[in-house]
């Protein structure tokens, strides 16, 4: 276990002194062996002792307890670098603290930059390169190498079989890119489903190379991988196993419940370290998002949660079922690519396959089958699914709203608002329908003055 005693990033939380890129560099280089420490002694219940907080130090590696004129210098420095109360946060709780990691964490980083020397860097300096595509179809460039790339849709549309699809691609090599012909090392971090009877038979099913793909646990269980306090340890771990894409099922899994993920600033803190880890292995991160109940025909607004979503994607694509098609159709459509073109939309169907199991036993599994290029785009599946909502549900509230009104006379709008909400008719649909049968509307003059809705004989 390293001495965090001297430690540069030690100087920098105890003093509050500006670190050079060295110093960070030092830091960031045994971060992982510190939180290795952590964990083993938050797991066996004991207090950590770390310099800055060594008042609340009852076992750990020995460093001497400070002064009552340290302990408030420490307080403060502290307090300057992660914008809250250190007296509310120990390093007991340190690791279940996310916030504060990342708080002390960009505070390192600021004060790097802080001291560095900034310049101006002419255009014609810079060297271009042709970009890298993990993934192409027809020739060009559809998922961009060491970025993040969005599978997003509606439940039941298919994107997490298309993922598994992808990666088993990969580890055989097969899928058109720079990876043709080299089969590379996949991470898939799933969630949601069973690694035993969901993730891994269907992995199978896809035809992957099983060595070549690995989960992710803690503790013996599957890990819930939080982005912000595992960046280092996942870097590190990858590059060792040479693995190339990540897949994260879904993203949302690794962000915390206490954050808010509509807030464009949050969103970013956990995203970021998606964009420098498939930049360190020089590969690809691919995270499956689920669109919001009432989706626009906008594929990257419509991805649950803030803006920042589709913006740190590099490519975004869409899932939608085709409700019209008889054959289970279902479309896949490119709706951000940063780096080349958004001209794709391929149908596929989510097929069964037989697989043989593990415990002996054979099951049928569903499979991603890609079937070729398609005029239908998501973007339409969405805006007709749309449309067939509101239109069903406004012909429902008018039907109700004739019987309402022929059954009851002239009632208090307040009361047709009322009994429409018990059966889940919004106030627009409201609106809508009693405007479609010309529902005849009466205010009082009475002070202040109520509204009362009656049908007209024409329509009685």
């Amino acid at each position: 276990m390293t001495d965090h005693t001297g430690h540069p990033a030690t100087r920098l939380l105890c003093a509050a002194e500006a670190a050079t890129a060295d110093e960070i560099a030092a830091y960031q280089a045994d971060r992982a062996d510190w939180i290795d420490y952590i964990n083993d002694h938050i797991d066996h219940g004991q207090h950590i002792a770390y310099p800055c907080f060594d008042h609340w130090h009852t076992g750990g590696p020995g460093v001497p307890a400070p002064s009552s004129e340290d302990h408030m210098t420490q307080h403060e420095a502290v307090d300057a670098l992660t914008g809250r109360n250190t007296r509310q946060h120990p390093l007991d709780l340190y690791n279940a603290n996310p916030a504060a990691q990342a708080a002390v964490t960009a505070g390192l980083e600021l004060a790097a930059e802080s001291t560095a020397e900034m310049r101006l860097v002419k255009a014609s300096t810079v060297h271009t390169r042709k970009a890298d595509w993990v993934w192409e179809y027809d020739g060009r460039g559809r998922i961009l190498k060491a970025a993040i790339t969005l599978f997003g849709g509606r439940p039941a549309a298919g994107k997490s079989t298309a993922a598994r699809w992808f990666a088993a691609g990969w580890t055989q090599g097969t899928l058109p890119g720079c990876w043709e012909g080299q089969p590379v090392n996949v991470a898939y971090i799933a969630t949601e489903e069973a690694w035993h009877y969901t993730v891994a038979p269907s992995l199978k099913a896809a035809g992957a190379d099983m060595d070549r793909v690995y989960f992710i646990e803690r503790n013996g269980d599957p890990a819930r991988i939080r982005s912000i306090t595992d960046e280092a340890a996942l870097a590190k771990m990858f590059t060792a196993k040479n693995i190339r894409a990540v897949f994260l099922d879904p993203l949302m899994g690794t962000i915390t419940g206490d954050a808010d993920i509509n807030r464009n600033n949050e969103v970013r803190d956990y995203l970021d370290p998606w964009v420098r880890i498939a930049e360190a292995i020089d590969g690809t991160v691919v995270g499956i998002c689920h669109m919001t109940k009432a989706p626009t025909g906008d594929v990257v607004a419509s991805i649950t949660g803030s803006s920042a979503f589709g913006e740190l994607a590099r490519c975004v694509f869409g899932f939608a079922i085709d409700r019209e098609a008889d054959d289970g159709t279902r479309v896949m459509s490119q709706a951000k690519n940063s780096a080349g073109f958004e001209d794709l939309s391929l149908a596929y169907r989510i097929g069964s396959h037989r697989v043989k199991l593990d415990d002996g036993n054979t099951d049928d599994v569903a499979r991603f089958e890609l079937i070729g290029p398609t005029e239908t785009t998501v973007r339409e599946l969405l805006i007709a699914e749309r449309s067939s909502h509101t239109r069903s549900g406004t012909d429902e509230c008018k039907k109700w709203l004739k019987g309402y009104l022929a059954a009851t006379g002239r009632v208090p709008r307040e009361d047709v608002l009322a009994a429409a909400a018990e059966l889940g008719f919004s106030a627009k649909m409201l609106r809508t329908a009693g405007h479609r049968i010309g529902v005849h509307i009466e205010r009082t003059r009475e002070v202040p003055s109520r509204t009362f809705w009656s049908l007209r004989k024409a329509a009685q």
